[in-house]
Protein backbone atom coordinates (compact mmCIF):
# COMPACT_ATOMS: atom_id res chain seq x y z
CA UNK A 1 0.00 0.00 0.00
CA UNK A 2 1.41 3.17 -1.01
CA UNK A 3 1.26 6.47 1.49
CA UNK A 4 -1.36 8.77 1.27
CA UNK A 5 0.24 12.30 -0.42
CA UNK A 6 0.20 15.37 1.66
CA UNK A 7 -2.47 17.96 -0.09
CA UNK A 8 -0.64 20.70 1.55
CA UNK A 9 2.16 20.35 -0.11
CA UNK A 10 0.46 21.69 -3.72
CA UNK A 11 0.78 24.75 -5.27
CA UNK A 12 -3.20 25.44 -5.74
CA UNK A 13 -6.08 24.96 -3.94
CA UNK A 14 -8.11 21.66 -2.73
CA UNK A 15 -11.14 22.10 -1.59
CA UNK A 16 -13.67 18.99 -0.91
CA UNK A 17 -17.08 20.38 -0.41
CA UNK A 18 -20.86 18.16 0.35
CA UNK A 19 -24.16 18.17 -1.63
CA UNK A 20 -25.26 20.66 0.63
CA UNK A 21 -22.57 23.00 0.03
CA UNK A 22 -20.52 22.19 3.08
CA UNK A 23 -16.87 22.80 2.79
CA UNK A 24 -15.16 19.55 4.80
CA UNK A 25 -12.04 19.94 3.53
CA UNK A 26 -9.42 22.08 2.48
CA UNK A 27 -5.93 22.42 2.31
CA UNK A 28 -3.34 24.79 3.33
CA UNK A 29 -3.25 26.74 0.30
CA UNK A 30 -7.11 27.71 0.42
CA UNK A 31 -6.98 28.21 4.14
CA UNK A 32 -3.34 30.87 3.85
CA UNK A 33 -5.52 32.67 0.66
CA UNK A 34 -8.74 32.59 3.39
CA UNK A 35 -6.61 33.96 6.13
CA UNK A 36 -8.29 31.38 8.55
CA UNK A 37 -7.21 27.87 9.37
CA UNK A 38 -8.81 25.01 8.09
CA UNK A 39 -10.89 24.24 11.05
CA UNK A 40 -12.88 27.78 10.70
CA UNK A 41 -12.89 26.96 6.68
CA UNK A 42 -14.60 23.21 7.51
CA UNK A 43 -18.07 23.13 7.73
CA UNK A 44 -18.72 26.70 5.94
CA UNK A 45 -20.93 27.40 2.86
CA UNK A 46 -18.75 27.23 -0.25
CA UNK A 47 -21.07 30.49 -0.70
CA UNK A 48 -19.33 32.25 1.81
CA UNK A 49 -15.83 32.18 -0.08
CA UNK A 50 -17.28 33.68 -3.41
CA UNK A 51 -18.30 37.43 -4.55
CA UNK A 52 -22.04 37.44 -4.84
CA UNK A 53 -21.53 37.96 -8.28
CA UNK A 54 -19.40 34.78 -8.22
CA UNK A 55 -21.87 32.83 -6.25
CA UNK A 56 -25.08 33.94 -8.87
CA UNK A 57 -22.59 32.35 -11.50
CA UNK A 58 -21.43 29.27 -9.74
CA UNK A 59 -25.34 28.52 -8.97
CA UNK A 60 -26.61 29.30 -12.39
CA UNK A 61 -24.24 28.19 -14.56
CA UNK A 62 -21.13 25.84 -12.78
CA UNK A 63 -23.62 23.69 -10.61
CA UNK A 64 -25.96 22.81 -13.65
CA UNK A 65 -23.43 22.12 -16.16
CA UNK A 66 -21.61 20.08 -13.43
CA UNK A 67 -25.06 17.90 -12.74
CA UNK A 68 -25.10 17.29 -16.32
CA UNK A 69 -20.92 16.44 -17.30
CA UNK A 70 -20.38 15.55 -14.14
CA UNK A 71 -17.13 17.85 -14.34
CA UNK A 72 -15.86 21.92 -15.34
CA UNK A 73 -12.83 22.54 -16.46
CA UNK A 74 -11.18 26.35 -15.92
CA UNK A 75 -13.82 28.58 -14.98
CA UNK A 76 -12.76 32.18 -13.23
CA UNK A 77 -14.47 33.01 -10.53
CA UNK A 78 -13.87 35.73 -8.00
CA UNK A 79 -12.55 34.55 -4.27
CA UNK A 80 -13.26 36.02 -1.21
CA UNK A 81 -10.03 36.09 1.23
CA UNK A 82 -9.12 37.70 4.23
CA UNK A 83 -10.59 41.35 4.67
CA UNK A 84 -12.41 40.90 1.87
CA UNK A 85 -9.90 41.07 -0.42
CA UNK A 86 -11.10 39.45 -4.48
CA UNK A 87 -8.83 37.03 -5.67
CA UNK A 88 -9.23 35.89 -8.97
CA UNK A 89 -9.34 32.11 -9.08
CA UNK A 90 -9.63 29.64 -11.99
CA UNK A 91 -11.51 26.28 -10.65
CA UNK A 92 -11.83 23.03 -12.13
CA UNK A 93 -14.47 20.79 -10.52
CA UNK A 94 -15.31 17.05 -10.40
CA UNK A 95 -19.01 15.51 -9.46
CA UNK A 96 -18.82 12.32 -7.73
CA UNK A 97 -21.52 9.91 -7.79
CA UNK A 98 -22.94 10.78 -3.86
CA UNK A 99 -22.95 15.24 -5.09
CA UNK A 100 -19.70 15.09 -3.48
CA UNK A 101 -17.39 17.84 -5.58
CA UNK A 102 -14.06 17.90 -5.69
CA UNK A 103 -12.59 21.70 -6.52
CA UNK A 104 -8.88 22.37 -7.61
CA UNK A 105 -8.22 26.46 -8.10
CA UNK A 106 -5.10 28.38 -9.03
CA UNK A 107 -5.33 32.18 -8.14
CA UNK A 108 -3.57 34.97 -10.22
CA UNK A 109 -1.86 37.57 -7.60
CA UNK A 110 -2.51 40.67 -9.16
Amino acid sequence: MTKPHNLDLFCSGHLIVDKHKKITFCNSYISNLCGSTPEQIIGQSIDTYFTKASTIFINSHIYPLLLKNLSVHETQVTWLGKNAERTPVVVSIKLAQDDTSYWGSRDFPL
